[in-house]
C-alpha cells in the first residue's frame, strides 16, 4: 500500500519523532515517506548501528523502528539505548528470531511489513508514551541542550 493511500490515521504519529533504523534503501524510503505522510518527524534512516547511536545522542525521540538485521550487524544495542531511555520500538523482521528478554515484549512486525499496521502500532506506542509523560504534545525532536 502506498502512502499516499492510508486511511485517515494521520493524527496518530502528528508531531512524533520517530527512529527509523533500516539498511535496504527502497523499504527505509517507504518507511519515511508513510510516516511523513502521517505527520511524524523521520529522523534518519539510519543504515547502521554507529550512526543509529549518534542520531539517539541528538533527539528526543517518541519511538522507533528497527530493522533487527542489518547487513553486517545486529541492532540489539540500539534497542538497549532506547530501553534505557524508556523509548518505545517496533522491530522489524524478515525471519522470525529468538528476541533476547529484555525486549521480548516490544511488538514486532515481519517482512514486508503493512504500513498501515505500521502505522497503527506507531500510533499507540506514541500515545502511551506522551499520555505517561503526561502531555498530549510530542517534544521538538532536537535536544535543546545541544546545537
Amino acid at each position: 500500500m502506498n502512502w499516499t493511500s492510508l486511511p485517515d490515521a494521520h493524527e496518530d504519529l502528528t508531531g512524533a519523532c520517530i527512529l527509523l533504523v533500516e539498511d535496504q534503501p527502497v523499504v527505509a524510503l517507504d518507511f519515511a515517506m508513510t510516516l511523513e505522510g502521517c505527520g511524524a518527524a523521520v529522523v534518519g534512516p539510519a543504515a547502521g548501528v554507529g550512526e543509529a547511536l549518534a542520531l539517539l545522542a541528538t533527539h528526543t525521540l517518541d519511538a522507533a523502528v528497527l530493522d533487527v538485521h542489518l547487513i553486517k550487524e545486529m541492532t540489539w544495542a540500539i534497542a538497549d539505548a532506547l530501553a534505557v531511555r524508556g523509548i518505545p520500538i517496533v522491530f522489524a523482521l524478515s525471519t522470525m528470531l529468538d528476541m533476547p528478554p529484555a525486549h521480548a515484549a516490544m511488538p514486532f512486525l515481519l517482512k514486508p511489513v503493512d504500513v498501515v499496521e505500521l502505522v497503527d502500532v506507531l500510533g499507540g506506542l506514541c500515545t502511551t508514551r506522551q499520555a505517561a509523560a503526561g502531555s498530549g504534545a510530542s517534544s521538538p525532536c532536537h535536544r535543546p541542550d545541544l546545537p
